[in-house]
């Protein structure tokens, strides 16, 4: 097995149906940002998503996540898909994000969360509830805009949710405190609104136990790719699991120098027989925003778009300063001694359990500091803290803090907050500016972790949110899969 690298693949750029005709001449694998009027979400990460196509609608979900500084959210948002087709080809129309009212017991303010779709019936699993781990399963009508309750297996956050036909499964993250490597089966019956859970797969060797993974389901197999383990090395291990035989294997492929699969924090779809992984971090402040194809088929993975800032760089029109060109202060990508790097390297909880697993040849080793002390050699409190996650989510305050570049990028976000969420001016700007909103075509997210990701039935992939260096973005792109 081998990586074959495809670099600027720019797809069949002829217009071969009707569907390509009404998003007014899409190239495959060419990102676009989504500039949209109206009040815009608020920033953040750690979110999640899903795409509804039913009775008509077409639509496009966010809800919860976190800002650091803003704390965890407990909103939901919506972007009519057919809207967003008639702006690809007339850059007027007025497409734009709805606050979603809905009713019924919907989940508090939550992040690290999971969720898809099924029929007209959203699933949401697990995720971080202030401190604690969310007990329960959350269903939501589409059309209604209701929720209502089930149950987990155990609590947990930071996991990863994979659709099976109408069914569930769930995979690995964090238990009680502990990285799990677990696969269960959730099964929902509709019509007595209740929820059934069965253990698929359970091993303490392998995989290696894992969060901020991703996990995707083509036929009958789920793949499990990437996330990072109790020393929060980056992992590049794939596993497949057959859910009829329950076995459970690694995949094997080579690697070439200088470039690598492993990460976690990234997304991962699958479509047309092959899976998307877009983003993640691999390092301590080295998010990416390169876009992999894997083909279940020959078992390889091809690059479409390499890692990179692109053409625009760190900043996005949400993140304008007087110098876009100034870089971030104290933020340092190779000096190993930099503070920041230094507290970064704590995010681990000093309480939590180890898992007893195996050493996977796949497991990227990046160096760890003393994970237990600050940078004057102190033991740090962390009281009231009972998830790691939560745990991570604080030190990630602490260390923001702690760099004046946040501060400063967080005061000019408050005072463009309020003009970010009116209607922007409309059409293109004299002088070769860029439009206020509209279509952007060529595009790229600039890199990062903790966002979503998903694909339509027409193969747009919609990427939303995350942050860098945890300062996180409310910016929409969408790139067009290709069909072979």
């Amino acid at each position: 097995m081998y990586i074959q690298f495809i670099l600027n693949y720019q797809g069949n750029q002829d217009l071969r149906d009707d569907e390509e005709e009404k998003h007014g001449h899409v190239s495959e694998c060419q990102w676009m940002e989504i500039r949209l009027q109206g009040k815009l979400p608020e920033r953040r990460s750690n979110h999640s998503s899903f795409v509804y196509e039913g009775n008509g609608n077409r639509s496009y979900y966010i809800h919860g996540g976190r800002d650091l500084k803003e704390g965890a959210l407990d909103n939901m948002w919506k972007l009519d898909l057919n809207d967003l087709e008639k702006l690809m080809a007339d850059p007027y129309h007025p497409a734009q994000w709805d606050l979603v009212n809905f009713k019924g017991s919907g989940p508090s303010k939550i992040s690290h969360h999971t969720c898809t779709v099924s029929g007209e019936k959203m699933i949401l699993v697990g995720g971080l509830q202030g401190d604690q781990s969310n007990k329960n399963v959350y269903i939501f009508d589409v059309l209604t805009h209701t929720w209502s309750q089930g149950d987990v297996p155990l609590p947990r956050d930071d996991h990863s949710l994979s659709i099976w036909g109408s069914d569930y499964v769930i995979c690995g993250g964090f238990v009680n405190g502990s990285r799990v490597n677990d696969v269960y089966h959730l099964q929902f019956n509709a019509a007595a609104r209740t929820v059934g859970w069965a253990l698929l797969y359970t091993d303490n060797k392998i995989p290696l136990t894992r969060n901020s993974h991703t996990s995707v389901i083509n036929g009958d197999t789920l793949y499990i790719m990437g996330g990072q383990d109790d020393e929060n090395n980056k992992l590049e291990d794939l596993w497949e699991l057959n859910l009829g035989t329950r076995q459970m294997k690694q995949i094997h492929y080579n690697q070439p120098d200088g470039y690598t699969v492993g990460r976690s924090g990234h997304t991962a779809v699958t479509y047309n027989n092959k899976m998307y992984i877009f983003g993640g971090i691999l390092e301590v402040t080295k998010e990416l925003n390169d876009l992999l194809q894997y083909d279940y088929a020959t078992q390889t993975f091809s690059i479409i778009d390499q890692n990179g800032e692109g053409e625009y760089g760190y900043h996005s029109r949400f993140e304008e300063t007087n110098n876009l060109n100034a870089p971030l202060k104290n933020v340092s990508h190779h000096d190993s001694s930099s503070p920041n790097q230094r507290a970064r390297r704590q995010n681990q909880s000093p309480s939590k359990k180890q898992s007893h697993t195996n050493t996977s040849p796949h497991k990227k080793v990046t160096p760890q500091s003393d994970k237990n002390k600050d940078k004057n050699g102190q033991k740090e409190e962390q009281k009231g803290l009972s998830s790691p996650t939560s745990i991570s989510m604080y030190n990630s305050f602490i260390i923001k803090n702690a760099d004046e570049s946040f501060d400063q990028y967080y005061h000019s976000m408050k005072k463009r907050k309020h003009g970010n969420n009116t209607v922007m001016e409309q059409s293109m700007i004299g002088g070769g500016q860029e439009a206020k909103f509209g279509v952007v075509r060529g595009k790229k997210p600039t890199p990062r972790d903790g966002h979503t990701a998903n694909v339509d039935s027409n193969g747009y992939m919609y990427v939303f949110g995350g942050d860098r260096h945890h300062m996180p973005f409310n910016d929409l792109y969408m790139i067009k899969l290709p069909r072979n």
